[in-house]
């Protein structure tokens, strides 16, 4: 106990010893003195005296205006010379405007039926046609043997339209036909020909000539007795035709005689031919 007490006046004689700096005090505020008007100083007019005077622009003092110089005129060399650059100059023609194409307007409803009528009626440029027969025909060259007999043929032609509506045909054809009592006595008859047909209205009407070349068989005890000729021959014909589907078939009923020169004699042959072919 003894030494905290002699720590504490140890401590207070240090305090005691070391003295505090004095504190300078702040000056004091001077009021600021307002202004009168004894003391504000007195604006100086001005005087013509003190005031300068302004100088007055003379003609020897004032800038002399430059005059503008005139143009230079085009010579007639530079004129000529202008004109030549642009008459070489390529001139460049403007594209034409594009032309407008204008889509046909669609078909109205319901003109299919005539369209295919219209198709129908067009005349073709080329037909076939193709036939089969049964004639009725004197077997000539075995007369003194046998009756007119009943035969059966076939025939192929094929030909192109001719005229302005197409109605006429020229055509080339071929027929071959068997007559008389097959095998005993008969005719066989190759007939190539040149044809003319006309169809109109349904009605077909044609001819045809031709050379033909004939096979003549007959059967004997002793074998068969062959025989070979050729001979001209003329046909027509006349009949029914009309078109039997939408793609230009036609179907015709025909009665064709014919006219022949056979072994020196003439010959005659009656047939019904039913065929189909192209056209109408």
């Amino acid at each position: 106990m003894s030494t905290g007490v002699l720590l504490a006046l140890l401590v207070a004689s240090a305090r005691a010893e070391d003295p505090a700096p004095p504190v300078t005090p702040a000056p004091p505020v001077t009021p600021a003195t307002p202004a009168t008007p004894e003391t504000a100083p007195a604006a100086v007019p001005a005087t013509p005296e003190t005031a300068p005077a302004a100088t007055p622009a003379t003609p020897e003092t004032a800038p002399a205006a430059t005059p503008a110089t005139p143009a230079t005129p085009a010579t007639p060399a530079a004129v000529t010379g202008a004109a030549e650059a642009a008459a070489a100059a390529p001139v460049i023609e403007a594209p034409p405007p594009p032309t407008a194409v204008v889509a046909p307007p669609p078909p109205p409803a319901g003109d299919d039926e005539d369209l295919w009528r219209m198709l129908e009626n067009m005349p073709p440029r080329r037909s076939w046609d193709l036939s089969v027969g049964v004639n009725y025909t004197d077997v000539t060259f075995w007369r003194a043997y046998t009756a007119p007999w009943i035969g059966m043929g076939l025939r192929f032609g094929y030909g192109s339209h001719i005229g302005e509506a197409r109605l006429n045909r020229i055509a080339g054809s071929v027929s071959f036909s068997t007559e008389g009592p097959v095998p005993e006595f008969y005719t066989l008859a190759l007939e190539p020909s040149l044809d003319w047909d006309r169809v109109q209205k349904g009605l077909q009407i044609g001819a045809s000539i031709g050379p033909a070349v004939y096979l003549h068989n007959r059967l004997t005890l002793t074998g068969p007795e062959t025989h070979i000729g050729a001979s001209p021959w003329v046909g027509a014909r006349v009949g029914w035709s009309q078109p039997w589907s939408r793609v230009m078939r036609r179907m015709f009923v025909l009665v064709d005689p014919k006219i022949r020169v056979i072994a020196g004699l003439p010959s005659w042959s009656v047939g019904v031919a039913i065929g189909s072919g192209s056209g109408r």
